[in-house]
């Protein structure tokens, strides 16, 4: 019996090694964000025991810190979005800022100041400096939904993968094959993500195409070289963030048309090459309300996307000539002679649609 218990006290320990190295694992994944900064007074002075409200703009959740001793402050693990800070003291007037835009893996600082209060104010920064970063080395660069969806790249006539939009970040080229290099980096030194989900794929050194998502999900694409942290695992990363329901309700719809009819005649041709391309679809998000039964603000939200490519797919056989058995022009499989002789033209044409979700 000992030997037994031996071995299943080695099963545990080994099943608590491995919880504890997905743990770790699921950390270094993270998308979050984290705001630090200061507290002074007019004079410059530290003020410790600041109260600090971080709010999220988009949910209306709150994050409460307090400054230490040398009136330094942090709020860790922010989700990517708009935040309000409100800073508070006995004897002081309320500071707040104006709205702050946090990226994914961004670590903001802000720096506050209280004045005294002779009456209950509150002093409101309504103009914000542009945020620099002075935490770290690494040098980013994040872009917006509406940057990847309107900036001038037909990637719809293409992949539809919105990972075109890296062209246009600074430090980012791509060969006549596609592949991409980062910071003068390989291919091979890229980390692809999804709300922090690996989408590499290791056997071509690129992100997986079926794990891309369709771009009115996308709340925002960063990239990130030089000095990365050693979290990342490569020289270079690119994250993309999923959007998510608010407190209020947004809707979408889209339709991107590509047709050869309204093509021009290329210089020094007859004719032009046939295109028929059409994708379309739509977003919805919200509070999840359910009335008498569940109300979900500033608690649960929801966001739903579709996207979609109908495809015409059009095959035609060639037409039979006489006895012969000469094959028509226009086949694309040489006719087949049969005992029966055809003594006239048939064509068989075959017309499917297709429509699949992002």
């Amino acid at each position: 019996m000992n030997w037994k218990k031996k071995i299943c006290a080695e099963n545990l320990l080994i099943l608590a090694g491995a919880l504890c190295a997905l743990e770790h694992h699921l950390d270094a994944q993270s998308t979050f964000g984290s705001i630090v900064g200061t507290v002074q007074d007019a004079s410059g002075s530290s003020v410790p025991e600041v109260t600090l409200t971080v709010k999220n703009l988009d949910d209306n959740s709150s994050r409460i810190a307090l400054s230490d001793a040398s009136g330094a402050f942090q709020a860790l693990n922010l989700r990517p979005g708009s935040y309000e800070i409100t800073a508070s003291k006995s004897g002081f007037s309320d500071s707040r800022t104006g709205r702050l835009t946090l990226d994914a893996r961004q670590q903001m600082r802000v720096d506050m100041k209280l004045e005294v209060a002779a009456v209950s104010t509150t002093v409101d920064v309504a103009d914000t400096a542009a945020v620099v970063n002075t935490e770290n080395g690494t040098i980013g660069d994040t872009k917006k939904f509406n940057q990847v969806v309107q900036l001038p790249m037909n990637y719809r006539g293409g992949s539809d993968s919105p990972l075109a939009a890296l062209v246009a970040v600074p430090g980012v080229q791509q060969d006549s094959s596609g592949n991409l290099s980062i910071g003068g980096g390989t291919p091979s030194q890229i980390q692809f993500s999804v709300d922090g989900t690996s989408t590499v794929n290791v056997r071509q050194n690129g992100a997986l195409g079926n794990m891309n998502p369709s771009s009115e999900l996308i709340s925002e694409l960063k990239v990130t070289q030089f000095n990365n942290n050693a979290e990342f695992s490569q020289l270079a990363d690119v994250t993309i963030i999923t959007k998510s329901g608010t407190n209020n309700f947004h809707g979408s719809a889209f339709e991107y048309l590509q047709n050869s009819v309204l093509d021009a005649t290329p210089y020094g041709f007859d004719t032009k090459a046939h295109k028929a391309y059409n994708t379309f679809g739509g977003s919805l998000s919200g509070p999840v309300d359910i009335p008498h039964l569940y109300k979900g603000r500033d608690k649960t939200f929801f966001f739903v996307d579709y996207e979609g490519q109908p495809q015409a797919l059009r095959y035609s056989a060639g037409t039979l000539g006489s006895d012969r058995g000469d094959a028509g022009r226009g086949s694309r499989e040489p006719a087949r002679r049969s005992s029966r002789r055809s003594h006239h033209r048939r064509a068989l044409s075959r017309e499917s649609h297709s429509s699949q979700p992002a």
